[in-house]
């Protein structure tokens, strides 16, 4: 094995594109003067954009190629770090707008580039144990870069972007050398070079036809769309239980340490449970965290339940990645994988748009119980179709 070969490049990749300036992000535009309102609204916007260019992304990668697309991607999000320099409320909406363009390039693509490669070179089996591993070695990274990142913007506000602009080049250069695999049929010839917007109901109809697929993705979308537009909040309700603000980047450290502990093991745990069985005790605990959440009071325990979902979280990411890309068996798998993060972002912008609806009349704790009520409701329904699907499918 060579010392840097395509897998240890992957490995790299995944911890650079970790956002260096994530634990000082929202500090800065507070700093820079924007009110939550502002912030909110940047937030909602960029979620939005990326649901909306999430299919269309996919259908770029697929006609550009994987490996283009992700060095594209990782260019505009360098692209994203400077505009945030200009330091006001226009040039960081710029900058949060650029970002997420740029993930949209890259979610799909990513695991469908070492899929393939990794498919290519005889190692699928192997593919959910290397990907645990490239997850924890991105977790290993942003835990350290979370220290690093808050002493920068202490010594020189702008110096955590300019380190973010290096790291994204840095990743750029880094993916550009991966060996794509051998290409058999671009997207263009398999659907007709179908228009840019055009492209989304070709692609749905593609999705929907691969009926395990869909709803592994459906329960995907719930479980972690819900979590993560529940996740935007986790400081509030830590700082309402009386946790000292010094201590919150310790837990969001731990929290990564988590990941860094238990991705490279997934596989060992998912070995054990069929697909549908999996989602649903993942999604029940999911659910499960959440109302408990909404009954304590003592901010460390509430920490160490906000853990669990984090696991959960880890467990859910690194299985729906292997399960999916083992039920494509044809067709553009870039597209195909940007559908199902389609699903999820709609979810999550869903989930965001009824916390705020709520949250003039409820407390952000009772919303994370009311929150975890439907989505265990949501997941019961959902799971006969589920469980029927995976009847006919053999991985």
């Amino acid at each position: 094995m060579k010392w840097f070969d395509d897998v240890k490049k992957y490995y790299a990749y995944r911890a650079l594109i970790k956002r260096f300036v994530l634990p000082i992000l929202v500090i800065f535009m507070v700093d820079q003067g924007l009110s939550i309102e502002q912030i909110a609204f940047i937030t909602a916007v960029c979620w939005a954009a990326g649901a909306i260019m999430e299919v269309p992304s996919g259908a770029i990668s697929d006609t550009l190629g994987h490996r283009r697309a992700l060095v594209l991607g990782s260019l505009f999000q360098g692209l994203g770090m400077a505009l945030y320099l200009g330091a006001s409320f226009w040039w960081i909406f710029a900058g949060s707008f650029a970002y997420w363009v740029g993930g949209t390039l890259m979610t799909g693509t990513l695991s469908a580039l070492f899929y393939e490669r990794i498919k290519e070179l005889g190692r699928e089996k192997e593919y959910q144990k290397l990907s645990g591993r490239a997850t924890a070695v991105s977790h290993g990274f942003g835990i350290v870069s979370m220290a690093l990142a808050s002493l920068a913007y202490v010594f020189m506000w702008w110096l955590p972007f300019v380190i973010g602009i290096v790291q994204f080049i840095a990743a750029a250069a880094v993916i550009g050398t991966f060996t794509p695999a051998a290409q058999k049929k671009s997207v263009s010839k398999e659907e007709g070079h179908a228009s840019l917007w055009g492209h989304f109901p070709v692609a749905w109809k593609a999705f929907r036809k691969q009926k395990a697929l869909f709803w592994l993705s459906v329960f995907n979308a719930l479980i972690i769309g819900g979590m993560f537009a529940m996740i935007e909040f986790q400081q509030i309700v830590l700082e309402n239980a009386g946790l000292a603000v010094a201590l919150l980047g310790s837990y969001y450290a731990v929290k990564r340490l988590v990941a860094v502990v238990l991705a490279p093991n997934v596989h060992v745990f998912t070995k054990h449970f069929k697909a549908p069985q999996l989602m649903m005790l993942m999604g029940m605990i999911t659910a499960a965290h959440l109302i408990v959440i909404a009954l304590l009071s003592n901010p460390y325990a509430i920490a160490l339940v906000f853990m669990v979902g984090a696991a959960t979280g880890i467990i859910i990411k690194v299985a729906v990645s292997d399960y999916s890309n083992r039920l494509i068996e044809k067709g553009s798998r870039a597209t195909t994988l940007s559908m199902k993060n389609f699903l999820m972002n709609v979810v999550m912008i869903l989930f965001t748009f009824v916390i705020g609806w709520v949250s003039s009349v409820l407390s952000i704790e009772s919303i994370y119980g009311w929150a975890g009520v439907l989505m265990a409701i949501l997941l019961v329904i959902g799971f006969g179709p589920l469980a029927r699907s995976y009847k006919s499918v053999r991985v």
